[in-house]
């Protein structure tokens, strides 16, 4: 869920952004914009959010089922390759096959590991909160969670910015808004 808000602090809810448990750390949300063309200069800024121990520890390894498949398919390739060159194409292609079911296992095997690392109240494997940047003071997030979402809209109320209609729905369902606030225009008096 996309949450905009605008402000040079803001109020984290004390809940693990991934799964909603009692947060034990953090986590950092970063972004990163360059600007310049002749000096180019890189900026950066994070957020830290409170995460669970647990969480943390899944999300740390979350990339180690890919990375895993690709080690272990890298030796498979070049094995095949020398095969298929100086052997025989098709005891090269047996050997491709081969090894790219044994780095399909590999990567089934580390992943059923790394999911038996989450609570079923967990959101998703990796980052549950993306910073998307910032311009002047408005900043954009994006919260896997939705009920992370809701709770850092909530304490941030008076910073939101640019909500939609089912935030603004879901905010007023549980009491925390009447309405959107309505743009106005300066009265013209003319005499």
């Amino acid at each position: 869920m996309k949450v905009e808000v605008s402000g040079h602090k803001f109020d984290f809810p004390r809940v693990c952004a991934c799964c909603g448990r009692l947060p034990q750390t953090t986590l950092s949300a970063t972004a990163s914009k360059t600007s310049g063309k002749t000096v180019v200069t890189t900026s950066s800024r994070s957020w830290e959010f409170p995460y669970c121990a647990g969480c943390v520890a899944h999300v740390k390894v979350a990339d180690r089922p890919r990375h895993g498949a690709i080690i272990a398919l890298i030796p498979t390739v070049l094995a095949s390759l020398l095969i298929a060159g100086n052997i025989s194409s098709t005891l090269g292609l047996a050997v491709f096959i081969a090894g790219s079911i044994g780095s399909l296992v590999v990567y089934i095997k580390l992943r059923q590991h790394v999911e038996a690392m989450r609570v079923p109240s967990c959101s998703c494997l990796r980052f549950a909160v993306h910073y998307h940047g910032w311009e002047s003071t408005r900043h954009t997030f994006y919260f896997v969670s939705t009920s992370y979402a809701n709770l850092f809209m909530v304490a941030n109320l008076q910073k939101l910015i640019n909500v939609s209609p089912d935030a603004w729905q879901w905010l007023k369902s549980n009491g925390h808004v009447v309405s959107p606030n309505q743009p106005q225009s300066a009265r013209r008096d003319i005499r």
